[in-house]
């Protein structure tokens, strides 16, 4: 262990996909890292980092043509993705984001980016807002390519996870969680200790760091 290092790293993680199902019908074609110290002091100690996977939309066809004709759900499409167009744009934009060709490279640049942020922190602890979609998708994915799941570093040691809203339901002492309107009206409470203010916009980069000043903040919150 490097005595030199920040001693707790945080990393934050935000998905995409066209879908809830397997990956071979609705691939997860977009990711959001983001990782600071757990005591970060400045939104400038925050790193982030956002890789997609080329859907191949044709040119003069529409996201809705083209997700019907692909087979990916259109639950999924109807119900959020249709809603979000301009995300979709944005995060299939070669110009604005690391677009890659084939779920290999995609994966490959998310282990990547995790060995490079694990490499700032004696040790890291892995932040989402979901405790069973993002984690297991990305992890799911590592191993199908024969890299480490995401409760392992790279490097094989093993470390846990967080769910943001988790631990801000402990930290309030809210027995039943999924009381949503009880859940927001922490917000006034931790907004005082964010960092910055990053619109949680479905950009999955912008998502991953709305979760992890949120993390920081709540942490910040209770030490006070």
């Amino acid at each position: 262990m490097n005595s030199k290092l920040p001693k707790l790293g945080v990393i934050a993680i935000d998905i995409e996909k066209t879908g809830c199902r397997d990956e071979n019908l609705d691939p997860m074609f977009a990711v959001g890292i983001a990782t600071a110290p757990i005591d970060a002091s400045s939104i400038e100690e925050v790193e982030s980092f956002s890789i997609s996977l080329n859907l191949r939309k044709p040119v003069g066809n529409s996201w809705g043509e083209h997700w019907k004709s692909e087979g990916y759900e259109m639950r999924c499409w109807e119900e959020f993705w249709s809603k979000h167009e301009n995300v979709l744009d944005l995060i299939q934009d070669p110009l604005r984001i690391l677009r890659v060709e084939t779920r290999e490279q995609l994966i490959t640049g998310i282990n990547s980016i995790l060995s490079l942020y694990e490499s700032m922190y004696s040790q890291t602890v892995i932040v989402t807002d979901t405790t069973l979609f993002d984690t297991v998708c990305v992890s799911a994915e590592l191993k199908k390519y024969n890299f480490v799941p995401l409760n392992f570093t790279r490097k094989g040691e093993y470390r846990s996870g967080v769910e943001v809203d988790s631990y801000i339901s402990g930290l309030f002492k809210i027995a039943d969680p999924s009381e949503w309107e009880v859940m927001s009206e922490t917000n006034k409470f931790i907004e005082p200790y964010l960092l910055d203010k990053v619109e949680h916009d479905h950009h999955p980069m912008n998502d991953a760091k709305s979760i992890l000043l949120k993390y920081l903040a709540a942490i910040k919150y209770a030490k006070a």
